[in-house]
């Protein structure tokens, strides 16, 4: 969504966004939907209030391609490790935002994929060591937001960032964590009809490492494809 002057959402854009999730009917036009937001043809959508941040660029590819076996993505993150000099006020003073690679996703239980290939692909993304996996039911009316699977033990901060003036004092000032995984991070998306109707599963997982850059969108096509997912959603030509 484009940001007003004052940098926020533009609510207008956000609302008719929302009616038009609403009014879809299929899987499959959720799919083409989010499609269209990810390759900036829509504004926003109902899970983000604004246009992608740029730093989503080199995930774009890798998210369309999941998309053909399925999985509609909500929410993703690139590595991000190096500090850099900003300024503020005509001061300058070095930041760093630490980064570990993260992805959000839907997958239907009820519509193309065999139900059983679903809950394979789970198995496999839980037992994968470089990953946490968390797996829920996505509505919570029907199923109480249950935790459906997690090698998760505690929390897992995947966003942190901290600011000094010179680069001796960043490396002795600690972090602040600014997004935290738990086994209870889980967005309800009830009133879009086309993702209850097929009894969605919401999937987080997110690298386990700081310090390992890796293309976690490739790596999750290829855990769905190991498990037996086929592209059945691929656009036609």
């Amino acid at each position: 969504m484009d940001p007003g002057k004052d940098g926020l959402p533009d609510k207008a854009n956000f609302d008719a966004a929302y009616r038009e999730w609403q009014l879809l009917q299929h899987y499959r036009a959720a799919l083409d939907l989010n499609r269209l937001f990810l390759n900036g043809e829509r504004p926003c959508t109902f899970y983000h209030g604004r246009r992608l941040e740029e730093e989503s660029d080199e995930l774009v590819p890798g998210l369309l391609r999941l998309h053909d076996h399925g999985l509609l993505t909500i929410g993703s993150q690139p590595f991000r490790r190096q500090p850099e000099r900003l300024e503020q006020g005509g001061r300058g003073y070095w930041y760093q935002l630490r980064q570990r690679p993260f992805l959000q996703f839907l997958i239907p239980q009820e519509d193309c994929l065999p139900k059983r290939l679903v809950a394979k692909f789970c198995r496999f993304l839980s037992a994968h060591p470089r990953i946490v996996t968390l797996v829920h039911h996505h509505h919570h009316h029907r199923h109480g937001g249950k935790l459906l699977r997690s090698n998760l033990q505690g929390e897992h901060v995947v966003t942190k960032d901290r600011a000094a003036m010179t680069l001796k004092e960043l490396d002795e000032e600690p972090f602040r964590k600014l997004t935290v995984l738990s086994q209870g991070t889980m967005d309800e998306f009830d009133a879009i009809e086309a993702l209850v109707r097929v009894e969605c599963l919401h999937v987080t997982v997110a690298s386990r490492s700081w310090d390992i850059k890796f293309d976690l969108p490739k790596l999750v096509k290829d855990i769905a494809v190991e498990a037996g997912i086929k592209p059945a959603y691929a656009e036609s030509e």
